[in-house]
């Protein structure tokens, strides 16, 4: 049997993940507190402020069916409910189903998940613990049947951390359940959430059970391994950047109430925040509505009660656990943007230390029928970073891929401008139909600049090929240094090349000169603009 420190057990307790209801806590009192953390892993780095074009690329890539709550798990192999017990196995493309929507979430929140398995022995045990339950009832800890043998009870009861449902038959939409947290009973610590979101953990199992002579006929379990770590930064649900309204809200189309608590999870750079020194202040900008959270704003987990009429705002180790009163939140829109502010908390030196971070909400649904136009730089077959790109009124720079992405609409024609410091200016237009559309662009520098035999002689020629439609006057730099890198001496020489085409320069390096240095560098400049540099003697 593997030996776990149990970290931390919460239930969500409800018939339904997206409208829940609150019930009686069954969680074990000994359980009600983090008990232990097993281990520190490496810290990981998460990322915020995803674009709509890379979230919509990885909601094709990650298709599942987490917000069908009607559609049944299907069963591959039948439980027995009965001695002699037998766990039974859910088929396997609904797992792969399950899976694609766990890595959907953490990809969301930032955090690793292309090394994210449902682990054969994680989903054995879950297996195990959802026939358990349909057989002895709801709960992280049932009795064991007095005819069920100890090698099966024990195998339900296998796990370092565990999320619960009961009332569901879609194994993914309890994914999004689990992440969604809501109930009187979770907003104090989101626990299910921090579960799916620690960073550390790579291997899940699932396991899924339907009795119909049980009280609780639709049970899902999801165990962990549990080590432990910590991001460099913060988490955040909802995360900052572009983020889709329909994760983080309850219902259909242009009724997005969102009950469900917000979090912020601080990272290795932090301290463990005090409730009683923090303020968080969430701000609205479609209406500048203000809310403010600090030692006086209740605990609903445990003070009120889940109430729409309070903030919330809880201190579980480093997670903060908040939320604006539903009253004066209303539905979220599409495009609604909301700025965070953390304030009150401290860097690992004891520094103060300040977050801030904005979530831009967009509309799932109305960005399918939209498509992702990526206009990629390139220049002598290797990508060009830093470009500017603008489509559509948008600017967007290159990343490290030389890529920009754009979302537009379908079925039109855009024209695009690509220009970069030392290149010429590129345009042209491209068709979006109803796909994804890739457009490579290759990038002529302005100047090619040519040296022969830097290092057979003192006297050297370079060749200037002006490349753009403009007469360009440019400044060669003969740099020299010393053999401490210290700079000697300067040779200056002045070129005027016409447009399109070529000159040469000769460069000379007096004897004296080049014997007293170490090195010698060619810096070639448009004004104030570097074009080139290389160490061309010795």
């Amino acid at each position: 049997m593997k030996k776990y420190l149990l970290l931390l057990l919460c239930v969500v307790f409800a018939s339904s993940i997206l409208n829940v209801s609150a019930a009686e806590s069954l969680i074990p009192p000994e359980n009600n507190e983090i008990v232990s953390q097993l281990g520190y892993g490496d810290v990981v780095q998460v990322k915020h402020d995803n674009t709509i074009a890379e979230i919509m690329e990885k909601e094709k890539e990650f298709s599942h069916t987490g917000f069908e709550r009607g559609r049944d798990t299907r069963i591959e192999t039948q439980p027995s409910y009965t001695a002699p017990y037998s766990a039974g196995t859910i088929n396997s493309e609904d797992k792969e189903d399950s899976l694609r929507a766990l890595k959907m979430v953490r990809y969301l929140a930032g955090l690793p998940y292309e090394n994210v398995v449902l682990d054969d022995y994680e989903t054995n045990t879950a297996q195990h613990k959802a026939v358990l339950m349909a057989v002895s009832g709801y709960g992280h800890h049932p009795a064991k049947p007095d005819d069920m043998d100890d090698e099966f009870y024990s195998t339900a009861n296998d796990y370092s951390a565990e999320c619960i449902y009961a009332g569901v038959s879609n194994i993914s939409y309890s994914i999004l359940g689990f992440v969604a947290d809501p109930g009187v009973n979770n907003i104090a610590r989101a626990g299910h959430r921090m579960i799916l979101f620690n960073p550390a953990c790579t291997q899940f199992g699932i396991g899924y059970a339907y009795n119909p002579d049980a009280q609780w006929s639709d049970l899902i379990a999801v165990h962990t391994n549990y080590g432990y770590s910590e991001t460099d930064s913060y988490t955040a649900w909802p995360n900052a950047g572009d983020f889709p309204i329909q994760y983080f809200t309850t219902s259909t189309y242009q009724n997005y109430e969102a009950p469900y608590p917000w979090s912020l999870t601080l990272g290795a750079p932090y301290k463990t925040p005090d409730k009683e020194k923090i303020t968080l202040t969430l701000t609205r900008k479609r209406d500048n509505h203000v809310w403010v959270l600090d030692k006086n704003t209740p605990n609903l987990g445990v003070e009120y009660g889940l109430s729409d009429e309070y903030t919330h705002l809880a201190v579980n180790g480093k997670n903060i656990i908040f939320r604006p009163d539903v009253v004066s939140l209303g539905s979220i829109q599409d495009g609604d943007v909301f700025t965070v502010n953390l304030s009150g908390i401290e860097y690992t030196d004891g520094t103060p230390a300040q977050l801030n971070y904005e979530i831009r909400f967009f509309d799932l649904e109305k960005e399918k029928n939209n498509s992702t136009v990526t206009i990629k730089a390139v220049c002598e077959d290797e990508a060009l970073e830093g470009a500017e790109v603008e489509l559509n009124g948008e600017k967007v720079v290159t990343d490290m891929q030389g890529e920009a992405k754009f979302r537009v609409k379908n079925n039109s024609t855009y024209k695009y401008v690509i220009s970069k410091n030392g290149y010429n200016t590129e345009s042209g237009s491209i068709k979006v139909e109803e796909s994804d559309v890739t457009e490579n662009v290759n990038m002529v520098k302005t100047m090619d600049i040519q040296i022969n035999n830097p290092s057979l002689s003192q006297v050297f020629n370079i060749n200037i090929s002006n490349n753009s439609e403009n007469k360009k006057d440019v400044t060669f730099y003969t740099a020299l240094y010393d053999s401490q890198n210290i700079l000697t001496d300067v040779i200056v020489n002045n070129e005027s090349i016409p447009a399109k085409s070529n000159a040469d320069t000769l460069i000379s390096v007096p004897q004296d000169k080049y014997n007293n240095s170490d090195k010698i560098y060619m810096f070639v400049w448009e004004g104030m603009v570097p074009l080139f540099e290389k160490q061309i003697l010795k």
